[in-house]
């Protein structure tokens, strides 16, 4: 019985439903209208240090593989192109461009962790920036 009412549902419903039980996880919330994906927790980056070259890694390996399977699966409902904006504040020291290295560079590897958890690269596009003073 559960089967055939599960059938009967409407399959934007379920989609719905999907999406709603991972935002109670609490980790990434979907915007309805415009379709933007916002990460809430759990997708830190380890910080950067002016004194080594540009690079990105996760905070918590195990943390953003949770958030990373929610977005891979927020994808799997609508298949459409995702765009990574990734804004970073500047840390002490080092210049505009180093920090624009470095939100590019983590940007970059949440895209590759989308790959590999199973969107396509060819549907994810990726830009990092420095958030501009004041903002």
């Amino acid at each position: 019985q559960q089967r055939l009412d599960a059938s009967k549902k409407a399959p934007g419903a379920t989609s719905l439903e999907r999406v709603q039980t991972m935002e109670q996880r609490g980790r990434v919330k979907l915007d309805r209208t415009s379709g933007q994906i916002s990460v809430v927790s759990g997708l830190a980056f380890a910080p950067a240090s002016p004194s080594e070259p540009p690079q990105a890694a996760f905070k918590d390996a195990a943390a953003a593989e949770e958030v990373i399977a929610d977005m891979a699966a927020l994808w799997l409902l609508f298949e459409g192109p995702i765009d990574i904006d990734l804004r970073i504040k500047p840390g002490k020291g080092g210049n505009q461009e180093f920090w624009n290295a470095v939100a590019t560079a983590q940007a970059s590897c949440l895209r590759e962790a989308l790959g590999a958890a199973g969107v396509p690269q060819l549907m994810v596009s990726a830009k990092g920036a420095q958030v501009d003073k004041g903002s």
